[in-house]
């Protein structure tokens, strides 16, 4: 019985963090958050795009 609760428990946290999850956060030049989506619509027209860090 111990064991069923357990998985239960674990089965409960997994799927709540499974749905949270970000591959990546984008920001602008300014600091803010920047949708997938509205990146490459702003850089569909250029040739060479170089993505980095900032230490």
């Amino acid at each position: 019985m111990k064991n069923f609760f357990i998985a239960i428990l674990l089965t409960g946290f997994y799927s709540l963090s499974a749905q949270s999850f970000k591959a990546y956060q984008l920001y602008d030049k300014k600091g803010k958050t920047i949708e997938t989506e509205q990146l490459v619509k702003e850089l569909a027209d250029y040739d060479v795009v170089f993505f980095g860090e900032n230490l």
